[in-house]
């Protein structure tokens, strides 16, 4: 069992790299990125040996041609210095904690080249969200300095995190098609390995990954069943979207109270909602639509 705990988590932290990789290279510019590319198989091609990389390098060219929307981003600077403030605070009493995982480790990662990225071509911009999360990381270091317990850290940048996260909520929810579904999709996963790949039910060890887990899984109701595309979303769609939770939700309990462990309760509820909500996106496309 705790062979699969290390498998999940080393999992769920690259998922999470993998999935900054779009974001990633929309900063740079899906023009700048294919040409480096194109350039380097040309630089390569003359090596034999070295077939692979060249293989691998057309996969990445075919992918970047394949994806519609290739608008160059440019990110704050101001916010992700903050964001990556944020993740470092959580980062560090984990460790302080010892209930640090891979997705954390992954993030820290991630996030620090996203960072690196928006200070050479993000734009310098100021708001009163990022003066939010600033006072609420200078507040969780302050609580672990004053009790001396990282928990303090890990619970008010989990607040953070969750509460910056609303205003993409909400544009995701205005206009589903400015986020980048499989990224998206790709944090989920990596949300899912995380929270099964939790060690002990304890505060310090599951506050992260089920925020992340919680945030990710609200983003992927909004972009899969597009409430933009009828207009509304309607009391039906609401009350299957209750229900397959609720489902979930009593089963892992179900399972729970019969003995069985809470790894494989959990994965049974991820499992039903990842049906669930596959059946009712299929059944969102196939239904007729409002004009």
């Amino acid at each position: 069992m705790e062979n699969i705990r290390v498998i999940l988590g080393f999992s769920a932290g690259m998922l999470f790299i993998i999935g900054l990789i779009p974001y990633g290279i929309a900063i740079i510019g899906y023009n700048t990125v294919t040409n480096f590319l194109t350039s380097a198989k040309k630089k390569i091609q003359p090596f034999k040996l070295l077939w692979l990389i060249e293989r691998f390098i057309n996969l990445l060219i075919w992918i970047l041609n394949f994806k519609k929307n290739k608008k160059r981003i440019k990110p704050s600077k101001v916010s992700w210095v903050i964001w990556f403030s944020i993740d470092l605070l959580t980062f560090s009493g984990m460790v302080a904690a010892g209930t640090l995982n891979g997705q954390m480790t992954g993030v820290i990662f991630g996030a620090g080249i996203i960072l690196l990225l928006a200070l050479i071509y993000g734009e310098s911009t100021w708001t009163k969200l990022d003066k939010l999360c600033l006072l609420g990381a200078a507040a969780g270091l302050s609580l672990w300095l004053l009790f001396d317990n990282p928990l303090m850290a890990i619970i008010a940048s989990a607040s953070v995190g969750f509460i910056g996260s609303i205003p993409t909520l909400i544009s995701a929810w205005r206009d589903p098609d400015r986020e980048d579904k499989l990224a998206w999709t790709i944090f989920w996963l990596s949300c899912a390995c995380a929270v099964l790949a939790i060690p002990r039910l304890t505060a310090a060890d599951a506050i992260q990954p089920l925020d992340f887990f919680l945030i990710e899984s609200i983003m992927m109701l909004i972009l899969y069943f597009n409430p933009t595309a009828t207009g509304e979303l309607t009391a039906m769609k609401l009350f299957n979207i209750i229900t397959i939770l609720a489902i979930a939700v009593l089963s892992s309990a179900l399972f729970l109270a019969f003995g069985l462990s809470y790894i494989p309760s959990l994965g049974i509820a991820i499992l039903i909602m990842i049906a669930g909500f596959g059946m009712l996106h299929y059944l969102n496309r196939k239904s007729p639509r409002r004009r």
